[in-house]
């Protein structure tokens, strides 16, 4: 019986050694900063923030905080300096998306021509309103909804603030239903 447990020892400690040896040899090597390009993302001297990377990987979008009022601005890491897109942009932080083939850029505007969500072209140029009364908005990965935050009459005076769908952006949305997220606020008696 010993004649035959000694070989099992001597088989099962190789299969172990190549095992062990095969995990060494394959773990990932630890990370050199010299593999990585860095860049800043801060470009200006002025407050940026909600910085989104395009799809593509070629751009970063971001809003900077002017002293009168917060502009849209795009950063190609090609440019050594960022492209103003649009001078006044809502108040809200966070509200840029870019389209999912990384040409066009959405944002919630401010004033009676692109005001609630308006896009442009991340060259620059006019921007054009997608949808109008948009609280807050975000569109989907492959660009086909836009899902906004809206506000619409309630039952008793108040508005009542419900997610709704444009498919595709632009289209008339629809309030998703039933209404999980729907809040009802401030009503008269």
């Amino acid at each position: 019986a010993s004649q035959i447990f000694w070989p099992a020892i001597a088989a099962t400690l190789a299969i172990a050694a190549i095992a062990l040896g095969s995990l060494w040899l394959n773990q990932p090597r630890p990370a050199r900063l010299e593999d990585y390009t860095l860049r800043p993302f801060a470009f200006t001297r002025a407050q940026e923030h909600s910085g989104v990377w395009s799809p593509d990987g070629r751009s970063i979008a971001f809003i900077e905080q002017s002293s009168d009022g917060q502009r849209l601005m795009v950063q190609s890491l090609d440019s050594s300096s960022p492209t103003e897109l649009v001078a006044q942009i809502s108040s809200q932080p966070g509200q840029i998306a870019w389209s999912a083939d990384s040409n066009r850029i959405y944002f919630l505007g401010v004033g009676p021509r692109f005001g609630g969500v308006s896009v442009v072209s991340r060259a620059g140029g006019v921007p054009e309103r997608v949808l109008p009364n948009a609280n807050f908005f975000h569109i989907s990965r492959d660009g086909k909804q836009l899902a906004i935050w809206r506000g619409s009459p309630g039952n008793g005076g108040g508005a009542r603030f419900s997610v709704w769908i444009s498919s595709p952006p632009g289209a008339e949305p629809v309030e998703y239903t039933p209404a999980p997220f729907a809040v009802p606020t401030g009503t008269h008696t």
